[in-house]
């Protein structure tokens, strides 16, 4: 409801205020925007609308009018430090980190016990090389917050990166023991352990924690570090020398002349979906738009593109009989399930790296690409497997391998591979279908 349609306008600032907070922590973002920018139109100097504003727009990946936004609120209350706190994490995102760091520490000249601000300047300085400057501002969120374990699994990286490798261990022993279903924060630990010389401890670390996840594979368990290293041809290919990133262009399924048919088909039904929407602010998209699960979508194409799955499933059988003494192959799930969703990618927009850790085998469909992926020579909008994500703050540049994504394309891969898409510039949208194989009694 409209807050100038007469019902609504009768309601104080405060009420209506209350009503646009509560669309927004309920992840209702298109209600919560109309609220705050009508209380706006009303009052231009509601601090508290302008920040919350700002900080919705940030999560939209806008990050110059988040900014505009939020100095405006500081503006009218210079003293509130989650305005200064907040602004930081903005500057942050947007890359200005020296300014991010700026504010956070006026958030700390106004609260010093405020500990997202002493955990968000620990980030910006880690980004700025500034370990241990880092590693103090950590130190102090985890006095704080004792109980938050991404500021313990953050300190442990940096006490990692800076050298103090045993130091890190035991940060990261804490994070694992607040978030023991967290498989990141067990790699940080494994990795900290295999540097402060102590192998030993790695593996039955990583057992205790696969113990009970046998969707996981027994190949995480072997390189149970932060990062996949692809230079290592056990890792990338199986003991009969296949290798574990399958590409293969697919047929037209039945019921459609050619691929470019079936794609036009699919990308119809992927632009058109309900669930097609900008993703949460912590999500790896970046710059497009992605569904939820859509494995119980029958329409035509989506049903033909099961049937595609279930071919590329398998050439991994196949792989499977020449290489099964490879940990990836003997820990396949037997009562398989599939969780399949759709991304479409505007311009500038990527995926950051990750991993699936609740998957098997895991792939991506490309369905329609701009003409500028692939046609620069930059790999702009290809798909990179090997490297990890920033958060891991690693000094040097993995061995990584790199697919050229065309329509019509199937790529398969472990689940456990680290992988990401790389940043393009187009007018067009890059569509794409994502898929994992899960254990469907894995958290039975």
């Amino acid at each position: 409801m409209s807050l100038t349609d007469g019902s609504a306008d009768a309601g104080s600032l405060d009420e209506a205020f209350a009503v646009a907070r509560e669309h927004h922590r309920a992840g209702r973002l298109d209600q919560a925007e109309e609220h705050y920018r009508e209380i706006l139109a009303r009052d231009p100097a509601h601090a508290d609308a302008l920040h919350l504003l700002g900080v919705l727009l940030f999560g939209r990946r806008q990050a110059e009018p988040a900014i505009e936004l939020i100095s405006k609120a500081i503006a009218l209350r210079p003293d509130d430090a989650r305005y200064r706190s907040n602004l930081g994490n903005v500057l942050r995102e947007a890359g200005r980190l020296e300014e991010a760091v700026a504010r956070y520490r006026q958030a700390l000249d106004l609260v010093p016990e405020l500990a997202d601000a002493h955990h968000n300047l620990g980030v910006a300085l880690g980004n700025l090389g500034d370990y241990d400057g880092a590693i103090a501002a950590l130190g102090r969120a985890v006095v704080l917050r004792p109980e938050h374990a991404a500021s313990h699994g953050t300190l442990a990286m940096l006490l990692d990166l800076s050298g103090r490798h045993a130091d890190a261990a035991t940060a990261a022993e804490r994070a694992v023991a607040l978030a023991p279903d967290d498989g990141e924060l067990h790699m940080t630990r494994a990795n900290a352990l295999q540097k402060a010389g102590r192998p030993a401890e790695v593996l039955p670390i990583c057992d205790a924690w696969l113990g009970t996840r046998r969707y996981v594979t027994r190949a995480l368990a072997l390189k149970c570090s932060a990062l996949v290293d692809l230079g290592d041809a056990a890792a990338l290919e199986d003991l009969a020398g296949r290798s574990l990133i399958d590409a293969f262009a697919i047929a037209p399924p039945a019921g459609y002349a050619d691929v470019a048919a079936f794609n036009r088909a699919l990308a119809d039904h992927v632009l058109a979906h309900p669930a097609l929407k900008p993703p949460d602010p912590n999500h790896t998209t970046r710059g497009g738009r992605q569904t939820g699960n859509i494995a119980q979508d029958t329409a035509p194409p989506l049903e033909a593109f099961k049937g595609l799955i279930q071919t590329a499933l398998g050439r991994r059988t196949v792989d499977a009989r020449a290489g099964s003494a490879h940990p990836f192959w003997a820990s396949r799930p037997a009562d398989l399930q599939l969780v399949m969703w759709a991304v479409a990618l505007d311009s500038g927009g990527h995926q950051s790296a990750h991993i699936h850790p609740s998957g098997w085998l895991s792939g991506v469909y490309y369905v329609d690409l701009p003409p500028e992926v692939g046609a620069g020579g930059d790999q702009a909008g290809w798909i990179e497997f090997g490297r990890a994500g920033d958060a891991f703050y690693t000094r040097h540049t993995p061995p990584v391998h790199t697919v050229e994504p065309r329509p019509g394309l199937m790529v398969t891969f472990p689940s456990y591979f680290y992988h990401r898409t790389m940043p393009f510039q187009s007018t067009g949208r890059r569509i794409s279908l994502a898929f994992d194989l899960v254990s469907a009694t894995a958290d039975a």
